[in-house]
């Protein structure tokens, strides 16, 4: 695997969500990512809005390229506990009771368009407004569940 691989390779490993073989793996390990740079873990991806929310186009090549070489013989690493912490959460939030209605792929996709909208300072009826008019899928009440969600995420937001 090339060197600059290994850190996005080690990450998607331990947030379970190195596939890319189906939409629903694509959709996850895009927003899994997302949702960690929001939590402050600076991995340089930028990330533009797109059909099933925030979508990285780097990214996306990156883990293809890893799903071919495979995350199983990526050197043993150990994560330093701050970023560990973020892995916990962001993995975690697909036990939030909250959030048992969705599959995998629309719980990660409604919290990281939230938390999208939201770290470009948009308000809260703001950001329903948007989500329900790009994703019509979600209610004005599955947005504010998902502003719930992203708002607990903030105590473990990293600052500089």
């Amino acid at each position: 695997m090339r060197e600059d691989l290994i850190p996005t390779g080690i990450l998607l490993k331990e947030l379970n969500c190195s596939s890319v073989e189906s939409l629903s793996d694509r959709i996850v390990l895009q927003k899994k990512i997302f949702l960690t740079q929001y939590l402050g873990l600076k991995l340089g991806y930028a990330y533009g809005w797109y059909l099933h929310g925030p979508y990285c186009t780097d990214l996306a090549s990156r883990a293809y390229e890893i799903e071919r070489v495979g995350v199983d013989d990526l050197p043993s690493y150990r994560l330093p506990q701050r970023i560990r912490t973020l892995v916990d959460v962001v993995n975690g939030l697909e036990s939030n009771p909250e959030l048992q209605a969705y599959k995998l792929s629309e719980r990660y996709e409604l919290l990281a368009s939230v938390a999208y909208w939201r770290n470009k300072g948009f308000a809260n009826n703001e950001i329903a407004e948007k989500i329900t008019f790009y994703k019509p899928q979600f209610s004005v009440e599955d947005v504010f569940v998902g502003l719930r969600c992203v708002e607990s995420l903030d105590v473990y937001r990293l600052t500089a």
